[in-house]
């Protein structure tokens, strides 16, 4: 997660640490990046469906 963090904005190249990862789990990290960005986790860092809701209904 770590390496996708670090790319630079726009950035959407898979990391070098990233080459061997199965592309499923590839496309799994990528979309926990995505909604932990987006402040759609909890303080556990757990997908919180309520926040998720609350961003769509403010236009985030």
């Amino acid at each position: 997660m770590t390496a996708l963090k670090a790319r630079a904005d726009g950035d959407k190249s898979k990391p070098a640490e990233c080459e061997g990862v199965k592309r499923k789990d590839y496309t799994a990290l990528v979309t926990s990046v995505a909604i932990d960005d987006l402040g759609w986790t909890d303080e556990d860092g757990k997908f919180d469906k309520n926040k998720m809701l609350d961003g769509l209904e403010d236009g985030n």
